[in-house]
């Protein structure tokens, strides 16, 4: 008896069609011919405390106006308007400048920075490390690297 419900789990595993990856990848009209492109995950750092990791882009038709990365802390997290975003990813480091300040409208839970030079680094799908202050560290899993590629190279 117990072979026949093994056999029937097997066959439900291998029989059953495989689903569509869902992307996070959204399209926003700003109007005219500009548009921003944005992926949005949740992650959580090593103390489980939960986060918005947001990579978007910014064109106005087939070019690039901006490109940024967002972090959005809950419940109650003050981040640093002026400090640096460091990534590391397979031994090379990058430091992405903080530019919270140019948007008075971001709430005190909220970075932002430039990800321009982070572009070249997502042609590699292995995981990136984002450190900032020294309570801040995130790992953003290949699949979050392979999806913000996709943005940089639609």
């Amino acid at each position: 008896m117990r072979w026949l419900i093994w056999g029937w789990c097997l066959l439900l595993l291998l029989g059953s069609p495989s689903l569509p990856a869902i992307a996070a990848i959204h399209h926003y009209p700003e109007g005219g011919d500009r548009e921003m492109i944005r992926s949005l995950q949740s992650l959580r750092d090593a103390k489980d405390q939960s986060w918005q990791v947001i990579f978007y882009e910014r064109r106005q038709g087939s070019d690039r106006i901006a490109s940024r990365l967002r972090l959005v802390g809950f419940p109650t997290v003050t981040l640093s308007r002026e400090t640096p975003l460091a990534v590391e990813q397979a031994g090379h480091q990058l430091i992405l400048p903080n530019l919270t300040d140019q948007d008075v409208l971001l709430s005190a839970n909220v970075a932002e920075f430039d990800s321009e030079t982070l572009l070249p680094l997502l042609d590699r799908v292995t995981p990136l490390r984002l450190q900032l202050d020294n309570e801040v560290a995130l790992t953003v899993p290949p699949f979050m690297v392979k999806e913000w590629a996709a943005i940089g190279h639609e």
